[in-house]
């Protein structure tokens, strides 16, 4: 991670966070997907053939019509997806204010 990821001030399209958005667009498929399948947002990432081990700093939470994904960057900084609003929001963990950033990210 970068000193400015590590400092809080995570900017645009910051390439680390980029690199660790991506890892979790499969994800984000196969919920979307399911999604249009079943008229429903999966209970667990089970549901979808995805095992916790896979993505064990991954976190999955739906709601009544959009899903969060919580991502753990180390001990306390954290990069959480929202799907209501397509919008990226990074922790940095340390007492100060969360931001939100645009990360350019293949979306279903």
């Amino acid at each position: 991670m970068t000193p400015s990821v590590k400092l809080g001030l995570a900017k645009d399209n910051d390439r680390n966070l980029l690199r660790v958005a991506q890892t979790v667009v499969p994800i984000m498929q196969k919920i979307e997907s399911y999604q249009i399948q079943t008229g429903r947002l999966p209970e667990k990432l089970d549901d979808l053939g995805v095992q916790p081990s896979q993505y064990p700093r991954v976190s999955y939470k739906p709601e009544s019509s959009y899903y969060a994904l919580w991502i753990k960057l180390g001990w306390d900084p954290s990069l959480t997806f929202s799907s209501q609003d397509r919008s990226w929001t990074f922790d940095p963990g340390d007492g100060s204010p969360t931001k939100r950033i645009k990360l350019d990210v293949e979306q279903p």
